[in-house]
């Protein structure tokens, strides 16, 4: 697949505001790290690296940009302006790359929020939606306002307004403090020279103190060189050592000579012993033996109490059967299990009628709790009622009411006028104006009536009153409403009746059909007591406790039977024990044993015997040893009083001449002390000299007086230095002051977010109700279709950037991390913070590596290390580093001078990965923080030279740890798998530090720097070996066990413990050292006690451990030629191993 790596990026202007400086012209392709204050361009520059890969994402930015990118071989161009991406392939125009949808453009950038989720949330439903493409459906649809119902619209044309008059003042303000900049360069020009005089003027001063520092040393040294050249060997002490020398020499003497007469006592007594000659046998065998006797004793034992035990059970089936008894042995068994089917089927149609009768009286009480309604009509009386409040209006509420305030007011202005034609003219044109304002009145009134008749409301309520149907108490809407209301109750009730009273029906019928069932299973229970043989009940209950208790008498005679025959077995037993334990002690002077307790006797006494001899042997080694001992003590004490006379030219006899140069010596040593002392001064001054960053030879080759005549025309010029830097740094402080604010860019981005939204606010209304629906569906759809997919990317991921170390596994549902190095599998909250934050990282990659077609697009991350501790750090950057050397370029943006010296460092320590740092606009005073004192995290994998090393050597070197059987093959070091301290360097470097991670990148076809197959084949004969050393051996035995146990109080379980830690956790040694009283006031029975736990909890084996040969003959089984060799030769390093980390 071909990688895309950017090489340079200009951004121009972002939501129409412009950016200056905003440029990155030497991408590298492993990581760029960009840096600068917060408000100065990284979230600008990220989106603008999404604008060149989704050029839609950006287009509502109204940005302004061009990229250049290397691709398939070829250098491409892309420039976007006025909403319009143009790309160029060479130089020729080109169509844009075919790259996964915009939708996945999240799963390419990381931020430390994304990164830190995983410990708050429950972790595995993090993996499992990121391997889904890390949608979280009802979160987005949440965030995004997807409703069923629109929102109100929003004030975002004021707010658009208030934003752009903002944008204005903010730039007002900046113009005035660009007229304070204008002679800042000058004055920085000024103050930079002042402070080059000043530094030379130091330079200078240093180099005249280290002039005369030398000078005064070559002084001290001609003082020096008048004494005796002897004298450079004498000591304060010379006198003292040399008397303490020859005093050593005299006792050591006299120690040889008293070694010499206790040995020969100790040989004495071992002969007045008498048991020297005897032949003893082993105290393993011997003991073992003794174990036999014992444990033979205890089956008697226990063999004795099942035998009574038994009978006892025999007994009571036998008085259970009373007068059956007789019967019961010629009771057809085969008849038992028909009549155990037979008494379930019984119980079984009981239960079933019983349930019906409770469900048809539940049914029946239902049925009456409900109201009957009588009446066809309700159903039309709802709809007309329904259509009555669909269509009422103001005339039908209203129908008797008057008519309007203007007819009222023409009528009265009618009666006024003829009232006053009346009396002024004539009575006629009275009456005919009276008439007519009454005929106007009257037109009205009929014309509201007809109007109100014809309504649809009328025509609704005229239907509904000829209904026998009790109406409304008033044709208000409340009234009318809630009568509506109670009619659909009295539906509803109707309906439910009627279902109650179908299910009463289909419950009595069931229960008729019962009743055939039930006359066969009495026609079965007659056949059932033929079959028996014995006259017994008739009823299925009293069959079925006979049969019962005629199988319980039968087995109980069975086991009785069983018990004599393990008594009488468990007695011969104990004799060939033994004859066992008595053979072992053949001529040994002890009486032969005849049971546990006499066996017991003779292996204390035989113990004690060997014990005494085994001493008084060791006593006359001892002192063989010791007499060697002395005498090469006397030997060193002679030649270190030789050697000591020799280095001052001196041989014994040498008293006086030691005496006269003793007396030489405070004058010497005084000397030697001052020119020490002016030898320090002048190199410190020298030193510091040369530290000075202006130090170059032609100024040191000055002599003394051009040295102080440079340094006094130096401080002549650095006189003003002062002035000028404090003038710079005032006007540097107000222009910091402004940029950190940001206020134009803060300004600019809310004008620009308020246009978008005044532009998206009458889209949103529509975008809710559709998003919902399109949320449901893609939740449907896409529910876990990449998952087998990405699940086997992230698996692969995940091994590279954990050096093969962890494997991820997914069964039934659950994922869980394979260890490599110590051959388990963790869940995923079992997991370390480090390995979570690789595994999330590891899955994210893999979805967006399912998207990408033909094409690996880089990766964003934005400040990922940002308080992380040393695990979490180290976690992320080694995944990074990872990901650049498989061919992924990295872009990494921070605000943090922290972060910068980490990356800086990484720079360094890993120079195959390109890193390179993109400074933005006013970083300068970011990275102006001591980066060398900036604390950072340990990222790298420290390996050690092999050069010149031998195997052990390296070992140290390397810290390899120790292994023992108990642990998985998994979990050996490479180490102990190869010859060659070079191979095991070169595995180190790869990151394979277990066989677990270098079989797991061989199976993966990764390629192996040394033999693997030999590697191999040591492992596979270390398994086979520790498979045989296994058997017998049981698990082992840890704190947690021993509290379980209930067998280990409070006041011993730390010495237990400590105990149980010395054997290595085996359970069987364990046992015998508190049997044998290893652990002083430890009771007898809380050993038997915590000995039975073991036994039943697996942690004893009841089998035999085989021998050292057999183990090493099934090896020689097991693996091919020389598998033998291969197991004995690793089990030797590791014995050799686990001596020197013990010293």
């Amino acid at each position: 697949m071909d990688r895309l790596d950017l090489t340079a990026l200009t951004v121009r202007t972002f939501y129409g505001h412009p950016q200056p400086g905003l440029a990155a012209t030497e991408l590298g392709p492993g990581v760029n790290v960009v840096y600068g204050p917060n408000g100065q361009g990284k979230t600008t520059m990220a989106r603008a690296i999404h604008g060149v890969l989704w050029p839609e994402t950006v287009a509502g930015a109204r940005p302004t940009y061009s990229a250049r990118f290397h691709f398939g071989g070829d250098d491409w161009r892309v420039d976007f302006d006025a909403g319009e991406a143009r790309y160029q392939r060479g130089a020729q125009p080109a169509d844009r790359l075919p790259l996964p949808d915009k939708s996945y453009r999240d799963r390419y950038e990381f931020s430390l929020a994304d990164l830190l989720q995983a410990d708050g949330d429950a972790f595995a439903d993090v993996v499992r939606r990121d391997a889904a493409g890390g949608v979280d459906l009802d979160a987005a649809r949440d965030r995004l306002g997807f409703k069923s119902a629109p929102t109100q619209r929003l004030k975002a044309t004021a707010e658009a307004e208030d934003a752009a008059r903002a944008v204005q003042a903010r730039q007002h303000q900046l113009d005035a403090l660009r007229a304070r900049e204008h002679d800042l360069d000058e004055i920085a020009t000024r103050a930079a020279e002042a402070t080059e005089a000043a530094e030379r003027a130091e330079l200078y001063r240093l180099l005249e103190e280290a002039a005369d520092r030398a000078e005064a040393a070559k002084a001290a040294d001609r003082v020096v060189a008048e004494f005796d050249a002897a004298m450079a060997h004498v000591a304060p002490d010379t006198q003292e050592r040399y008397d303490d020398l020859g005093l050593a020499v005299r006792k050591a003497e006299s120690r040889r000579a008293d070694v010499e007469d206790r040995r020969a006592n100790a040989r004495a007594a071992l002969a007045d012993h008498g048991w020297d000659a005897v032949a003893l046998p082993e105290e393993a065998e011997l003991r073992s033996r003794a174990t036999e006797v014992e444990v033979a004793t205890r089956a008697l034992e226990n063999a004795e109490a099942s035998r009574a035990a038994a009978a006892e059970r025999e007994r009571r089936a036998r008085e259970a059967l009373g007068g059956h008894i007789d019967a019961a042995p010629h009771v057809d068994i085969s008849a038992l299990g028909d009549v155990a089917a037979f008494a379930q089927r019984a119980g079984r149609l009981r239960g079933r009628v019983e349930e019906l009768e409770g469900k048809r009286l539940a049914a029946k009480g239902r049925l009456n709790a409900v109201r009957f309604h009588e009446g066809d009509d309700l159903a039309r009386a709802a709809d007309l009622l329904r259509r009555w409040l669909a269509r009422t209006s103001d005339v039908e509420a209203q129908p008797t009411g008057l008519p309007a305030l203007p007819v009222w007011i023409a009528a009265a202005v009618l009666a006024v006028v003829a009232v006053a034609l009346g009396v002024l003219l004539s009575p006629g044109a009275f009456w005919l104006l009276l008439g007519a304002a009454a005929l106007a009145v009257v037109a009205v009134l009929l014309g509201r009536t007809a109007e109100a008749t014809e309504h649809p409301a009328a025509q609704a309520r005229q239907a509904f009153e000829a209904l026998p149907v009790p109406g409304p108490t008033s044709w208000s809407i409340p009234t009318v409403q809630k009568r509506l209301d109670e009619i659909e109750r009295q539906l509803l009730d109707q309906k439910e009746r009627l279902l109650w009273k179908d299910a009463v029906d289909e419950i009595e019928r069931t229960l008729v059909a019962t009743e055939a069932a039930r006359a066969e299973l009495d026609a079965e229970a007659a056949d059932l007591s033929d079959r028996l043989g014995c006259d017994v009940p008739e009823t299925p209950e009293g069959l079925h406790l006979l049969a019962r208790n005629v199988l319980a008498w039968q087995e109980a005679a069975r086991d009785l039977g069983v018990a004599d025959a393990l008594r009488d077995r468990a007695h011969g037993a104990l004799l060939t024990a033994l004859d066992l334990f008595n053979h072992v002690l053949d001529g040994v002077p002890v009486e032969p044993a005849t049971d546990a307790a006499t066996a017991a006797g003779n292996v204390a006494r035989v113990t004690r015997e060997a014990d005494e001899r085994d001493r008084l042997r060791a006593e006359v080694a001892r002192l063989d040893d010791a007499v060697g001992v002395a005498t090469e003590a006397l030997e060193e004490a002679t030649a270190a009083r030789d050697a000591h006379l020799a280095r001052l030219g001196l041989e014994e006899p040498a008293a006086v001449e030691v005496t006269a140069l003793c007396a030489d010596l405070p004058a010497y040593t005084a000397a030697v002390e001052e020119a020490s002392r002016a030898h320090a001064l002048a190199e410190e001054a020298s030193a510091r000299a040369r530290a000075h960053g202006r130090y170059d030879d032609e100024a040191a080759g000055l002599d003394r007086a051009a040295l102080a005549e440079a340094r006094s025309a130096a401080e002549s010029r650095a006189a003003r230095r002062d002035e000028w830097l404090e003038e710079k740094a005032a006007i540097q402080t107000l222009v910091g002051e402004a940029r950190r604010g940001n206020q134009l860019a803060s300004a600019q981005a809310e004008h620009a977010r308020a246009l978008d939204t005044l532009e998206a606010v009458y889209d949103e209304q529509a975008d809710a109700l559709v998003g919902h629906a399109l949320a449901e569906f893609v939740a449907e759809e896409t529910r876990d279709q990449h998952l087998p997919q990405v699940f086997k990317r992230a698996r692969e991921v995940l091994a590279d950037i954990t050096d093969d170390r962890f494997r991820l596994e997914f069964e039934e549902g659950t994922f869980r991390a394979f260890d490599a190095t110590r051959g388990r599998a963790y869940g995923l909250d079992e997991l370390s913070s480090g390995t979570r934050l690789q595994l999330l990282l590891a899955v994210r990659l893999a979805f967006a590596e399912q998207q990408e077609v033909g094409v690996r697009l880089p990766l964003l991350l934005d400040e990922a290390l940002a308080n992380s501790d040393d695990e979490r750090a180290g976690a992320i950057v080694a995944a990074v580093l990872r990901l650049c050397r498989q061919g992924r370029q990295v872009f990494y943006f921070t605000a943090q001078a922290e972060e910068v010296a980490k990356w800086r460092r990484l720079s360094d320590e890993h120079p195959d990965v390109d890193c390179r740092f993109i400074g933005l606009p006013d970083a300068s005073a970011l990275v102006a923080i001591d980066l060398e004192a900036t604390p950072t995290a340990e990222t790298t994998r420290r390996v050690p030279e092999a050069g010149g090393l031998t195997m052990d050597a390296y070992a140290d070197a390397a810290g390899v740890p120790p292994w023992s059987g108990w642990d998985a093959p998994d979990a050996l070091h490479v180490w102990y798998l190869l010859d060659d301290p070079d191979d095991v360097e070169a595995l180190l470097r790869r990151g394979y530090a277990t066989w677990g991670q270098l079989r797991a990148a061989a199976e993966r076809g990764k390629p192996i720097p040394v033999a693997f197959d030999r590697a191999e084949r040591r492992a596979e004969a270390v398994a086979a070996w520790q498979r045989a050393w296994r058997q017998g051996r049981g698990r082992r035995v840890d704190r947690d066990v021993l509290e379980a146990s209930g067998a280990v109080t409070e006041a011993f379980i730390d010495e237990v413990w400590s105990l149980c830690g010395d054997l290595e956790g085996d359970a069987e040694r364990l046992v015998d050292c508190l049997h044998r009283g290893d652990l002083a006031r430890f009771q007898s029975r809380q050993a038997e006690r915590l000995e039975a736990y073991l036994l039943d909890e697996g942690y004893l084996s009841p089998d035999d451990r085989l021998s050292d040969d057999e183990v090493r003959r099934r090896v020689a089984e097991a693996g091919p030629p020389g598998a033998l060799d291969d197991a004995l030769g690793v089990l030797a390093r590791v014995r050799q191993r686990a001596e020197a980390v013990a010293a």
